[in-house]
């Protein structure tokens, strides 16, 4: 699917000067291996003999691009439309990048896996992630989101109170060390995603009032719909403790909306599995065993029923799922060293001090 007529002015995809000039040498260089990624010395000559290219130099040798070279103190989010025909260069960033390819295809390689992106799917790098990323199509349009990594913890990690294994699963895929961590998202050129996006563009290259505001929220709508539209469509990287697994993202979930009453063993039994290898799965997945997280979820919402409800302690054990109130209370004790009756008083506390200050 095109873009509209509207998403066609907004991208342009007339070559700038300096793709032309990367094309130009793409299809003249014949010794050149475009199709591999490089080190930055490795075409350093390559550059320096083109006069529009000379002035890439300076930020092609910084092999750990910094916050402080694309964002203005001013903002958290740019948006960049890749340079196409430029040679893929080794690189890392102090930030997150989400790679949006939103016509044609982009190779992006990853040290460990090469992988084609094609029109609609959404890549989120982590920072310090080594990778290398061309397209060589007039027609591709590639955008680069760059996100500063507290804006990205706040805006996308922040949006998930209501999925909280999801959650644990994005930050532990995210701060992984033994493999790249990046999570790719094939959204099938669902509208929603490509739309938001435009939308994001269109308000980053204006100057308008309350335009870091205006970014900031359109980005974490951005992350609303992927998370909401798109959670079991996300290829991650292979992770040996995961045995490539895709059905953690339905375990989690079954696990979030069955968790007063499910046991390991009914989980296991649900997806086939032994009780064994479903606990190293949810272990690699979320970084906690399954009681772990099942009790993680009870004590997250008694927090919310203790503090926004009325109800007594009698019935929060029992929306909970727990069959004897003293279990509640140990566990509850256990988290937070302080009992859900004197929690509940001490949230009262702040509100009645400000009431009477009034």
């Amino acid at each position: 699917m095109r873009f509209s007529d509207s998403f066609n002015l907004l991208f342009d995809t007339t070559l700038t000067d300096i793709e032309q000039q990367f094309k130009a040498l793409y299809y003249s260089d014949s010794e050149f291996d475009y199709s591999a990624p490089h080190q930055t010395d490795e075409i350093f000559d390559l550059l320096s003999r083109n006069i529009f290219l000379k002035e890439l130099l300076p930020k092609l040798y910084e092999k750990e691009l910094s916050e402080s070279s694309f964002f203005g103190d001013e903002f958290d989010i740019g948006c960049y439309q890749h340079i196409r025909y430029m040679p893929a260069i080794w690189h890392s960033h102090s930030f997150f990048e989400v790679v949006c390819v939103l016509e044609g295809e982009c190779t992006n390689h990853m040290q460990k896996e090469t992988i084609t992106m094609k029109s609609g799917d959404v890549m989120i790098i982590a920072p310090h992630t080594i990778h290398a990323l061309s397209t060589f199509s007039d027609d591709s349009i590639i955008l680069n989101i760059l996100v500063r990594s507290s804006t990205f913890e706040a805006n996308f990690l922040g949006t998930m109170d209501e999925t909280d294994l999801l959650s644990r699963f994005f930050i532990q895929t995210l701060s992984e060390k033994d493999y790249q961590p990046f999570l790719l998202f094939k959204t099938n050129g669902d509208d929603n995603v490509r739309n938001l996006v435009g939308i994001l563009y269109n308000e980053y290259k204006r100057n308008r009032l309350f335009k870091r505001r205006m970014i900031n929220n359109i980005m974490e709508g951005f992350f609303i719909v992927l998370i909401r539209d798109h959670a079991n469509d996300i290829y991650h990287p292979t992770n040996r403790s995961l045995e490539n697994d895709q059905n953690i993202f339905y375990i989690l979930q079954y696990m979030q909306s069955n968790f007063r009453t499910i046991t390991l063993k009914e989980l296991a039994a649900f997806f086939n599995y032994s009780e064994r290898h479903l606990e190293r799965i949810i272990q690699a997945g979320t970084g906690a065993s399954f009681k772990e997280n099942i009790n993680q979820i009870k004590m997250e919402k008694a927090l919310k029923l203790l503090k926004e409800t009325q109800l007594s302690i009698g019935d929060i054990v029992e929306l909970l799922g727990y069959s004897h109130s003293s279990s509640f209370r140990r566990t509850f004790y256990q988290y937070y060293h302080i009992t859900p009756s004197e929690y509940r008083n001490a949230e009262k506390l702040p509100a009645a001090e400000s009431h009477r200050s009034n």
